[in-house]
């Protein structure tokens, strides 16, 4: 039996042909665009839609076969968008969600004194505390404790994080 993943959902029409605006999570926006139909909850039934065409920017914009006016779009508004577990290359990892430091991930580590120390991987959760897993400069994994003991500084606008760490932990 196929697996559903609820990626987000339609929104207001768009324009008087049948375009639907969608409110997709990014998590599953590039598995949204490599998808051939997505799946809108009707009636308690996942019901199969043809993409068309689909178009990103500020909003996305989805045409769908078979809707092909403002009326048919309008009855489609508000519902959730479903993609097959099949149609989805990765499935957010539930441990993730809730982490305090989870957005660091995709960040580039600096010391105080300027020096880039490598980039942020990923956020783990480890027993009492999160753990950066780290590449340095010299292509190495280490792992970072984020205690607030160290955090200098969050930069979010530049994606910079300032860390003052213990002697010796960077060439662990």
């Amino acid at each position: 039996m196929e697996g559903w993943v609820e990626i987000g959902k339609t929104g207001k029409t768009h324009g008087l042909k049948g375009e639907l605006k969608l409110q997709v999570d990014d998590f599953f926006l590039e598995d949204l665009f490599g998808a051939k139909a997505m799946f809108l909850d009707i009636r308690g039934r996942k019901t199969p839609y043809f993409i068309e065409a689909i178009r990103g920017g500020g909003a996305i914009i989805v045409k769908l076969e078979e809707v092909n006016s403002l009326e048919e779009a309008a009855a489609l508004t508000q519902k959730p968008v479903f993609l097959r577990e099949s149609d989805v290359a990765e499935l957010p990892d539930p441990e993730d969600e809730g982490l305090e430091y989870g957005f660091l991930a995709g960040f580039a580590l600096y010391s105080p004194i300027g020096e880039n120390l490598g980039a942020i991987e990923s956020i783990e959760a480890y027993p009492h505390q999160e753990i950066a897993v780290v590449r340095s400069r010299d292509k190495r994994e280490v792992l970072i404790p984020l205690t607030e003991q160290f955090i200098v500084e969050i930069r979010e606008k530049e994606k910079v994080v300032v860390m003052d760490l213990p002697e010796g932990l960077m060439e662990m």
